[in-house]
């Protein structure tokens, strides 16, 4: 998969050290404020992956959330104290 890249881009290089023959010559554009199109079996496996990406995501957050909320338990804020969220007493005359 990765192989015939190496190639292109070797060969690539190697067309542009040694004078090039008519044939040899190759123009690629820049895509100046331009989408580059990949070939299609290309984009199949980009979405494959991708696909892959957000299932292997979507899963492990469904069936284990403490990896992302913690292993600790919540605590309840009813148990708390005015006195440990620092709210003055009632009672006070200012």
């Amino acid at each position: 998969m990765l192989r015939p890249a190496i190639l292109r881009l070797g060969q690539a290089s190697m067309l542009a050290t040694r004078a090039p023959f008519k044939s040899q010559v190759r123009h690629l554009e820049f895509p100046y404020r331009g989408m580059i199109t990949a070939r299609p079996g290309l984009q199949r496996r980009a979405d494959a992956l991708m696909g892959f990406f957000w299932f292997w995501i979507l899963w492990h957050t469904w069936h284990s959330p403490e990896d992302i909320l913690g292993h600790f338990p919540w605590p309840r804020a009813e148990e708390w104290s005015d006195e440990e969220l620092g709210i003055p007493p009632l009672d006070e005359d200012d």
